[in-house]
């Protein structure tokens, strides 16, 4: 026949396995046994009449309390069949899966049998299987924070932006938060229960639980299991005996207060307005379900407001086949191993450097060669300075001197310096960190080394001192100073041993590590634009040139006797 779905809620069957499960026999009316409605089943998959199992299912379960469906459990939590599973009792649930199969063709009941892929959780360590288990716990009612929670979220600054949203839609759908683990380590759960009258008592302290303890020498100095568990309370509602609930408290709940106990830890919590919200965080894209979110709750709940306002989220680092990095796989790259294979600064670069950081990465160890090439670069550009300004007794002190006596070269690398902190200092507050750190990467190759140092190396062979030889070595100076002080966060360890070597023999009254040092403001008054314009004219010029000397097949010392360029057009050159 045709028919609508809704014609059949209501019906009745009888249970198939009810003989080889007696317990069946016992469920109670009215909607044990029977055809009820809910608004995700679909025809897509089946028949439209699924088959529900309260005790092994979110939506199963929230249908049970809806009609009041007996929630039968006869599965311990090994996996195992308990004896209410009658025959099947003793059996692991893989295990019984194929026999149910075999029972139900051996009754004629079985109308068709396959196999049907589909999402199922396993470990993540061991790739057990797993299922899910209806059990009482402890939560955290999330209805009167939510409002709060989704107001505040909108006032934070996501990066990506589209986080922001992913987040909001979390925190519009946050349910109930359930914090109890039955685990045997962690952060034991602070709530007595009454054996004779269940009466409750949750313990706010360790100091008050030494207070109100039956016997305060079994306060053990270590708050943990099983130590914790053999103290004793007396109930205030009976004067009965209280025991501790025996459950350990999620560990998100333990670091989703890190906002307040990181300053309690140190006595600090009269400091927490000073602080609180904290200005940045970051994490992985998966942490808007996990420490992003629980961070959030406990700020909301416990301060009513964000406890962050700006948050990035970073991508993961994969292989370089963008496969996941996996012990299992063998394609894991110790980070113990990278450092000392290719140095941290060089994996540090290179990671900020590659893509966004909200972005996934697939790590190519042989990519690292080119932040390799920077650093080496920025250590010989330390090492020129090195070289020649102390065989003409340059300090610090002369900079000002120098400043004086600039010659168009000089100007032009100032320019670009002060346009290169305006940059870097845009795209770190914007915590676009990759544009930053490949701005920092390009100023120290191309104009720094490639193009500046090569222009200023006669005016340094020069054996007389001169306002032209002073004035290379007062921009050179100037601009390796601040140079470190904007890789100084890219790549900590050279940029404070070139700080130590340059910036600390010339000037020794410098601060005492370039991490100690402010970020570099730009100078207004050393940018010249018009210049930099001209310069990228001749710069290009030079380059047209080289390309037809090449294409000609001339070398590029041999002299000639006339070079003409026919400008067309100044417009993006």
């Amino acid at each position: 026949d045709v028919f609508l779905g809704e014609s059949l809620v209501g019906q009745k069957y009888r249970h198939p396995l009810v003989e080889e499960v007696p317990a069946h026999a016992n469920h109670n009316e009215p909607y044990d046994h029977r055809v009820v409605s809910a608004d995700w089943v679909s025809m897509e998959e089946g028949t439209g009449v699924v088959h529900t199992a309260p005790a092994h299912g979110p939506e199963d379960f929230e249908v049970a309390r809806q009609f009041g469906v007996t929630v039968f459990n006869p599965l311990a939590k090994n996996g195992f069949f308990t004896q209410e599973a009658g025959k099947y009792a003793g059996m692991y649930f893989e295990e019984a899966s194929k026999q149910v199969i075999e029972d139900l063709k051996r009754k004629g009941l079985l109308v068709h049998s396959s196999t049907y892929v589909h999402e199922y959780p396993f470990c993540w360590r061991c790739d057990t299987p797993l299922m899910y288990y209806a059990d009482k716990q402890w939560f955290i009612r999330v209805a009167g924070i939510k409002e709060t929670m989704v107001n505040e979220n909108r006032a934070v600054d996501w990066h990506p932006d589209w986080a922001s949203h992913r987040f909001g839609d979390w925190l519009e759908n946050a349910r109930d938060w359930c914090i109890s683990r039955e685990r045997y380590w962690g952060t034991p759960l602070p709530i007595w229960t009454c054996k004779s009258c269940e009466h409750r008592v949750v313990v706010g302290s360790f100091n008050e639980l030494k207070k109100i303890a039956i016997d305060p020498s079994k306060v053990p100095e270590d708050p943990h299991r099983p130590w914790i568990d053999q103290v004793e309370l007396k109930c205030p509602e009976c004067g009965g005996v209280m025991a501790r609930e025996p459950y350990v408290v999620d560990v998100w709940m333990d670091s989703g207060v890190a906002h307040t106990a990181g300053l309690a830890q140190y006595g600090l919590e009269g400091r927490l307005g000073e602080y609180y919200p904290f200005d940045f965080i970051t994490e992985a894209l998966d942490q808007t379900r996990g420490w992003f979110y629980t961070l959030m709750f406990t700020g909301a709940s416990w301060h009513g407001k964000s406890p962050y306002k700006c948050v990035l989220n970073q991508g993961h680092v994969l292989d370089k086949f963008g496969k996941k990095m996996s012990k299992s796989r063998g394609n894991v790259i110790n980070a113990i191993d990278a450092f000392e294979s290719w140095g941290a600064d060089v994996y540090r670069l290179y990671v900020l450097a590659k893509s966004p950081a909200w972005e996934n990465i697939n790590f190519d160890p042989d990519e690292t060669k080119v932040y390799r090439r920077v650093l080496d670069i920025l250590w010989n550009s330390v090492g020129f300075a090195l070289m020649y300004m102390p065989l003409d007794n340059f300090t610090a002190e002369k900079v000002d001197e120098g400043l004086k006596h600039l010659e168009l070269e000089d100007k032009w690398l100032l320019t670009k310096l002060q346009r290169t902190i305006e940059g870097v200092t845009r795209e770190m507050e914007e915590v676009d960190t990759h544009t930053a750190a490949r701005m920092v990467s390009d100023f120290i190759v191309e104009t720094l080394s490639h193009k500046y140092i090569s222009l200023i190396r006669r005016r340094v062979w020069e054996e007389a001192d001169s306002p032209k030889k002073l004035s290379a070595y007062a921009t050179l100076y100037i601009a390796l100073t601040e140079v470190l002080k904007l890789i100084a966060p890219f790549t900590p360890f050279i940029a404070e041993e070139l700080y130590q070597n340059l910036v600390r023999s010339f000037y020794p009254e410098a601060p005492e590590s370039v991490h100690l040092t402010d970020f570099p403001i730009a100078d207004e008054s050393l940018i010249d634009d018009e210049l930099s314009a001209d310069a990228r004219v001749a710069m290009k010029v030079a380059s047209l040139g080289r390309a037809a000397r090449s294409k000609a097949k001339i070398k590029v010392r041999q002299p000639l006797s006339e070079v003409v360029v026919r400008v067309l057009s100044l417009i993006h050159i």
